[in-house]
């Protein structure tokens, strides 16, 4: 709930400041549109997730580059290879396609000879705070090599093949911010005083704009999950009331109130289309008839109303890992929890000794089947193992039981691992003892 709070009341501080500095738009209706992007932007995920980190230095960028040029405040630039780092660290993309698509409005605007030193000033910056970072962490070079460019190149590489570019995926499904797109594009291009009220050419204005929205759109459709972008229609349509003011005029009105009523309209349907079934989290179909209070269960899950995608019997479900979490609360030995059940070490009180946090094959690892990658898997592969060899991990929980999972890490550790023992229980956990080398 903090986590959630605090995301909301960043975002609508970021609006806020953008829109009332940078346009001059009636700060009422700033902190409007402020809301309905928040609403829309971090809830439908409900905790913090790195795509939406990404995508806030994605926003901030955007923010900034336009805040600098229609300002004139060049040194403003150096913040953008930090604002790059910092979102490329968070996930490499959208962020990535975004400062791609910066280069043309970069070369264009770096014949002010100031840009070109802030943005040295900028990069220098972003490359000492990396090198502390990485000190700090005692991460070396070359795994960031392999798992921020090798690996994301081949997740990227099997997404791009297998991502759906139908009509309907898309024009149709993101239909509401083509139309927000249009619409502010409409007003820039028929505004015959932009030129008074800009310092920003129009040209550069609309290259941005354009940017932002197919950076965000392409993003989605190589992310294969859950509509998360729907937030930019707001930006967009805000952003349109530099060009509509309500005055005495009946037909300025009657476009103002249209604009407004139509905005609601959007949020209370992705509101209720993404963010109350959380239909991100694959929950928009769970049982949710049992009303099942997951405190009686777990303490630190007090209140929480319990029902995933796992299973069509939540009471079940929860009472089986309940009896799991009394078998791992009495374990002895040091073990790895492999599990979407991510709260379970913090209600045991432990490290859950998990090398990486998901285990879907394209996304947090490399296809270990693969022919192709076989630079990759020994890298995945070394870094598993001596995550499990510096925690001594003797045993390794899979709840509940999973064979792919299992398979993989199986794969993973027996050349320099011994697998001494599995034990399954249906419905609960496997577990597999093991001593590596």
């Amino acid at each position: 709930m903090f986590i959630m709070l605090h995301s909301l009341i960043a975002l609508l501080l970021f609006h806020y400041i953008f829109f009332l500095l940078s346009f001059g738009i009636n700060n009422i209706l700033s902190f409007f549109y402020s809301i309905l992007f928040s609403i829309i932007f971090y809830p439908p995920v409900g905790t913090p997730f790195v795509d939406h980190h990404s995508m806030i230095f994605t926003y901030l960028s955007f923010f900034l580059i336009i805040y600098s040029l229609n300002k004139n405040k060049n040194y403003l630039f150096f913040l953008l290879p930090i604002l790059f780092l910092l979102g490329f660290f968070s996930k490499q993309t959208p962020i990535s396609y975004f400062f791609l698509l910066l280069i043309p409005i970069i070369i264009y605007n770096i014949k002010e000879i100031s840009i070109f030193y802030y943005l040295c000033l900028g990069f220098l910056i972003s490359i000492f705070l990396f090198f502390i970072y990485i000190n700090i962490t005692q991460t070396s070079l070359i795994d960031i090599y392999h798992q921020y460019f090798l690996s994301t190149a081949e997740v990227g590489d099997y997404r791009l093949k297998n991502s759906s570019f139908s009509y309907y995926d898309v024009i149709f499904r993101y239909r509401f911010i083509y139309i927000s797109l249009i619409l502010i594009l409409y007003f820039v291009i028929n505004d015959k005083d932009f030129k008074n009220n800009f310092n920003i050419s129009k040209l550069q204005f609309i290259y941005l704009l354009l940017s932002l929205n197919f950076t965000m759109i392409f993003h989605q459709l190589l992310s294969m999950n859950q509509a998360f972008i729907y937030s930019i229609i707001f930006l967009n349509i805000g952003l349109c009331f530099k060009f509509v003011n309500f005055d005495k005029k009946f037909l300025h009105n009657k476009i103002f109130f249209l604009i407004i009523i139509s905005s609601i309209l959007v949020s209370f349907r992705y509101h209720y289309k993404y963010n109350e079934p959380r239909r991100f989290n694959d929950l928009a179909y769970s049982n949710k008839e049992q009303n099942i209070n997951a405190g009686n269960y777990f303490s630190s899950l007090n209140n929480l109303e319990w029902f995933t995608q796992n299973s069509d019997n939540p009471r079940e479900e929860i009472e089986n890992l309940k009896l799991t979490y009394e078998v791992l609360k009495y374990e002895n030995k040091k073990y790895s929890l492999i599990t979407d059940y991510q709260f379970l070490p913090i209600e045991l009180g432990l490290y859950g000794n998990s090398p990486v946090k998901w285990y879907h094959v394209n996304v947090s690892f490399p296809n270990m089947n693969s022919s192709k990658n076989k630079d990759i898997q020994k890298s995945f592969s070394n870094f598993f193992l001596k995550q499990i060899k510096d925690e001594k991990v003797e045993k390794i929980y899979f709840i509940p039981p999973h064979s792919t999972r299992k398979d993989i890490i199986i794969k993973l550790i027996e050349k320099r691992c011994k697998i001494k023992e599995i034990n399954f229980i249906e419905n609960f956990y496997e577990e597999i003892s093991i001593k590596c080398l």
